[in-house]
This record gives C-alpha cells, structure tokens and sequence, in this order.
C-alpha cells in the first residue's frame, strides 16, 4: 500500500525561510520569531531572523548552542553538558575532568601500592634473568666443547701438554678440532691451521687476501702479534673455543 503526502497533512511542515521552503518531518521552532525552520536554517544567522534585538542573550549567533570551554575547541552542543566540578560546558570529547584539567579533578591513588611495587620487583627480576650470561656462557661452553674436541684435536707433536691450546675451526674443509701452542702469536697459529686444515694460505704474499681466524664476528688479523696465551688470559678466546678460518681482505 501506498502512502501519499495528501493522506497525511499534518505530517511535517514547510522551512519558514521563503528561499527554502522545504517540508521537514522533524521542524525546529525558533525560540524568537517563533517560526518552524529545516535543520539547515534553525540557527538566527542562517534565516535571518528580524526576532532578535540587542537585548536577547546571543551565544555566538547559535539559537540553543554552547560552545566547548576547552581552549582552541570550537565545538559546540545543542544540549549543555556541565562539568559537576568546574560548571563549564565542554563537548562530548572533553567532558571528562582528566581531559580538561578540571580544578576539582585529583588523579586516582593506585590500587594496592605494595602489591604493585612486589609485581614490578619480580617483573624486573624476570627481566635480568632472561639477558643471556655473555661472557659466562661463552667460557662454560668452551669448557664442554675442550671435553669433546681434545682427544680428536690434531697439531704438531713437538708442542707440550701443558702448552696446548684448543679450538674447533671451521674452515672450507668442514669443522676440524686443533691445537697450537700458547706462545705461539696469532699469525703463527694461523699458519699452523691452515697446514693442518689443508687450506691455502698466502699470508707470506703482499696484496692478497689474508687467511685469518675470526671470533664469531671478530676479525683477529690486527692482532696477529699477540700471543695466544694473552688472548686466554683476557678471556677474549678460551681453550675449546670455536673459531672460523676465512679470507679477509685487508685495506
């Protein structure tokens, strides 16, 4: 069934305002000039109302609008939204004490302090205790890799037992344990390996890339002097130690 609007003439009505006369089925009543008006033109400014004199409260030429009290915030309501603490009007975004630095506004006291600080102190713990042990780990597990390695490690015959340092190398040839001297220096050590390694080594040639030995990311080719034994007793390297045997192009 169809309804037309000459079947309901009382439904709705016409903008005052000539220029619009628009039928609304929610029309606004002007408060001065008593006029039903569309939503478009309810305000004084936009019909123009002859209604308003000098002595008739203006709120920014808005019938029945309040401006946000919060600065900058041009927003403005039909309905007055007051703040119980401050008696001001603030929009729906401001409204809240803690969002307008209400004056009355004092800031909630934490809920059970001590059980918070307990909860913090054991997730502080949690925290330590989950960072890796860098430099004790990293001697713990030479110490188990030296159990491992030292009856398979391979090396010159002549070097004592008690002079004997050890490291797994990994190198082109695959993972190979070995031992060198600790009076040995760095570069000596290299040369040894590589010997025991199979690996090419053109150290003794200028402008070549030099085989050196690497620390995870540590390159030992500037400390090729350094002697093995000072590299052990700065824990920078440990017996039973993995070390990688690569090219390094030096500049």
């Amino acid at each position: 069934m169809t309804i037309t609007m000459a079947e309901l003439p009382d439904l709705g009505k016409h903008c005052g305002l000539g220029s619009c006369k628009q039928i609304d089925f929610l029309p606004i009543l002007c408060n001065f000039c008593q006029t039903y008006f569309c939503k478009e033109h309810i305000f004084t400014d936009d019909h123009l109302c002859k209604a308003v004199n000098s002595s008739a409260p203006k709120v920014l030429g808005k019938i029945g609008t309040h401006e946000c009290s919060f600065p900058n915030c041009c927003h403005r309501d039909v309905s007055r939204l007051e703040c119980p603490g401050c008696s001001k009007h603030f929009c729906l975004t401001h409204r809240f004490p803690d969002t307008h630095s209400c004056i009355s506004y004092v800031p909630p006291k934490e809920y059970m302090p001590e059980t918070s600080k307990l909860v913090r102190k054991i997730q502080e713990k949690a925290v330590q205790l989950s960072r890796p042990m860098v430099g004790k780990s990293s001697k713990m597990s030479a110490k188990v890799q030296l159990m491992k390695i030292k009856q398979k490690a391979i090396g010159l015959n002549n070097i004592p037992q008690e002079e004997k340092v050890f490291f797994l190398v990994k190198s082109e040839k695959g993972d190979i344990p070995v031992f060198v001297s600790k009076y040995w220096s760095v570069g000596k050590a290299v040369d040894s390996i590589a010997s025991l390694c199979n690996v090419v080594n053109n150290n003794h040639k200028l402008n070549v890339p030099k085989l050196c030995l690497f620390k995870e990311d540590t390159n030992l080719y500037d400390r090729t002097g350094a002697k093995i034994m000072e590299l052990v007793e700065s824990e920078f390297s440990h017996s039973g130690s993995t070390h990688t045997l690569k090219l390094f192009i030096s500049e």
